[in-house]
């Protein structure tokens, strides 16, 4: 029976623990925000449904892997009226809700978050553990930024060395092949497979993803996938393609596969290179940010291409090229972005009761801007709330 826990409950021994606020419930049980009464800490404290303190500590087996930047550390695992795992608390937002704003990715944006995973994945691999519920909704974004991945959600994870007495798998992500087949233990090369799904999903939209997953069974999609990635331009797309094929076609191992993407063939418009590209942001709507200025995103540009400092320049309409403390919102509007054509193209299908957000995906989509890269904004330079009425927007720009 899942714990009916409010705000200020205390659990564990003593009352160790004192419930702030339900973070989720999953298929082995439920979650929740707590704060450790001796050290003031947040924790995250998980009930697992079957009640069984073994099945507590088979999921806390992971609290004795040395700490990484990218894989959850568990604390402690409490004997309690019912066991309960607690882990250290992440505040962030699931890859799954970052994607549903963001995908598709570029290759470069992806490979911020897709390293860091990778890094987290082989460190588990190497303590012979398997996480086998590998998932957007199983990935954290450290205070939300895509560059801080953690792997979390343990429920699933066994030693490689375990016989296992269920397979037990997120149909969407894991191999379907795995629930036909005899295996006694588990394999990293399951953990493999999940992250390329992961990484289809991210690199192409969501929607079509979903799509996808629901028209069709799970063998014929991710054969789909497989097809479409080994047919792309893109080295890196091919890379990760390879994670879709069979058991003995696939990388066995992280480092297998990493060596196929880190010097992925470079097109146009999606640089990948094997140095460190913490910093590119090309193509992602943070481009538009006032936070960032002409300097900083030249900067970034010519890291992304490996070009020397100093080489690349942005210039206005005018051609001329912009002071480096020019934001990029001046940088945007200092261009007419759109020919007669495309106008025409855009008058005929904004009407007055359309959404800032409805127009600003149409126009994306019209001239294959990533999604998000548009925006509305007010004659202050201010994004617009999605719900904003195209009529509200034209009165504004009258006045």
């Amino acid at each position: 029976m899942p714990m009916r826990l409010r705000r200020g409950d205390r659990v564990g021994h003593e009352g160790k623990y004192r419930i702030e606020q339900k973070l989720g419930e999953g298929g082995f049980g439920e979650t929740y925000k707590a704060v450790n009464q001796s050290t003031s800490a947040d924790v995250a404290v998980k009930f697992l449904d079957n009640d069984s303190f073994d099945q507590a500590k088979s999921e806390g087996g992971i609290a004795t892997v040395p700490a990484h930047e990218n894989v959850l550390k568990v604390l402690d695992v409490v004997n309690w009226e019912r066991p309960f795992v607690v882990m250290e608390f992440v505040d962030g937002e699931s890859l799954s809700e970052y994607l549903e704003g963001h995908a598709p990715l570029t290759p470069p944006v992806w490979w911020q978050t897709l390293k860091p995973l990778l890094s987290g994945l082989h460190h588990l691999h190497a303590e012979k553990v398997v996480h086998r519920d590998i998932k957007p909704a199983n990935i954290i974004l450290r205070d939300g930024r895509p560059q801080q991945p953690v792997i979390v959600d343990f429920g699933a994870a066994r030693k490689q060395d375990k016989d296992l007495s269920q397979i037990i798998l997120s149909a969407v992500y894991a191999d379907p092949k795995i629930e036909w087949s005899n295996f006694r233990k588990p394999e990293t090369s399951w953990d493999i497979y999940s992250l390329a799904v992961v990484s289809f999903e991210a690199l192409f939209l969501p929607d079509d993803f979903e799509e996808l997953v629901d028209d069709h069974p799970v063998p014929e999609a991710h054969e789909y996938m497989k097809q479409y990635l080994a047919g792309h331009d893109s080295r890196f797309c091919q890379a990760i393609g390879k994670g879709l094929e069979t058991m003995d076609q696939r990388p066995k191992q992280v480092a297998d596969w990493l060596a196929m993407m880190v010097q992925p063939e470079e097109t146009p418009g999606y640089p990948v290179h094997d140095d460190d590209t913490s910093n590119v942001t090309l193509h992602d709507e943070r481009l538009s940010s006032e936070r960032h200025t002409v300097a900083a995103k030249c900067r970034e540009i010519e890291q992304a291409y490996s070009l020397p400092e100093r080489s690349v320049q942005l210039a206005g309409g005018d051609k001329e090229p912009l002071d480096g403390r020019t934001s990029l919102v001046s940088f945007w509007k200092s261009w007419e972005l759109f020919s007669d054509e495309e106008r025409e193209f855009i008058k005929g299908f904004l009407h007055e009761d359309d959404t800032a957000k409805s127009v600003r995906d149409d126009i994306a989509s019209h001239l294959r801007f990533p999604k998000n890269s548009v925006r509305l904004v007010t004659p202050d330079g201010e994004p617009y709330n999605g719900k904003t009425k195209v009529k509200t927007v034209r009165r504004d720009f009258a006045k």
